[in-house]
């Protein structure tokens, strides 16, 4: 066997699934900062959600945890709202 083969990311999602069959990858958002990674369970799914994200029609929210409080300027409706690209 390969020696990476017991560390990569769809084992640990196997493992975490409980499951014979490895989820499909489906996307890395936003590769360069969060590094987040989209699985499939289904593969009948997996052409659905890529064009999806061809046709950039989802959405992506973010939650940061933050030290210290927002001033009054950086309030929107209630919320803290960050208005700057994500740096790496």
């Amino acid at each position: 066997t390969c020696r990476f083969l017991s560390g990569t990311l769809i084992n640990r999602m196997l493992g975490y699934l409980g499951g014979e069959k490895p989820p499909f990858v489906l996307h890395r958002l936003d590769m360069w900062t969060s590094g987040a990674v989209v699985f499939s369970k289904n593969k009948s799914l997996v052409p659905l959600i890529h064009q999806l994200f061809r046709d950039r029609k989802v959405q992506k929210d973010y939650l940061c945890l933050v030290d210290g409080l927002p001033t009054n300027d950086q309030m929107r409706d209630g919320k803290f709202l960050v208005d700057a690209p994500i740096d790496k």
